[in-house]
């Protein structure tokens, strides 16, 4: 799985609710029964811009889920660093036109969100905690500084914050959300409302020089993520 679409499962699982229940991303195409819910596709594909071969220590900043497997090693680790473009879609699956505005509205939101740093897609929040400082996250706790009157980390450097284009690899510059376009099944006895929120952006692969990078990635292979 590409790193942009795990990016938005970061983002986007959990996080989306309709009276009261989770809508569900489902790990296929079409979703059949299980409307509504979300599917997410790179059905327009990859392309590789380039590649170079680079120090992987002076790549990582701190706050990068994989510093700490480079930063004690003293020689110089390599890497050979692709730089990938993808485009992705955010397909939502509804039977309703109001189910449809609400659950658009939420993943732009979201999406939002993400973009502005809020301390909820830092990857070392987790319910109010945070990873880094063993103790309750100050983003969450407080709105009296210039950063988290913005729901922001107070201090992103010496905590070590997290967001999703560093942990993902993602150029946060090319990150382009598209408004959304309608896309409905009338095939099916009642028709299935689609609408698609499409989503253009780089990032990196790194493949170590003498060895691969462990993703670390543990994926259910059930149907909802």
């Amino acid at each position: 799985m590409i790193k942009p679409i795990l990016a938005l499962i970061d983002i986007l699982r959990g996080n989306i609710r309709l009276n009261g229940e989770i809508v569900p991303l489902i790990k296929r195409s079409y979703p059949l029964d299980k409307t509504p819910c979300i599917t997410i596709d790179d059905s327009a594909g990859t392309s590789t811009e380039a590649k170079n071969i680079v120090n992987i220590k002076k790549h990582l900043p701190p706050s990068h889920p994989q510093f700490e497997q480079y930063k004690g090693i003293k020689a110089p680790r390599q890497a050979i660093r692709e730089r990938k473009n993808a485009t992705i879609n955010i397909n939502v699956w509804c039977d309703k036109e109001t189910e449809r505005e609400k659950l658009l509205k939420r993943i732009e939101h979201l999406l939002d969100l993400a973009q502005s740093d809020h301390y909820m897609f830092c990857k070392k929040y987790s319910d109010g905690y945070c990873d880094y400082l063993e103790n309750e996250c100050p983003a969450a706790q407080t709105d009296n500084t210039i950063r988290t009157i913005k729901n922001q980390c107070p201090k992103p450097e010496e905590y070590h914050y997290c967001n999703i284009f560093t942990a993902h690899d993602l150029l946060r510059d090319t990150f382009n959300v598209e408004a959304p376009y309608t896309l409905d099944d009338l095939s099916t006895n009642t028709p299935t409302l689609r609408s698609v929120i499409r989503i253009e952006t780089s990032y990196y692969d790194y493949n170590i020089i003498g060895g691969a990078i462990s993703e670390n990635i543990n994926f259910n292979d059930n149907l909802t993520l």
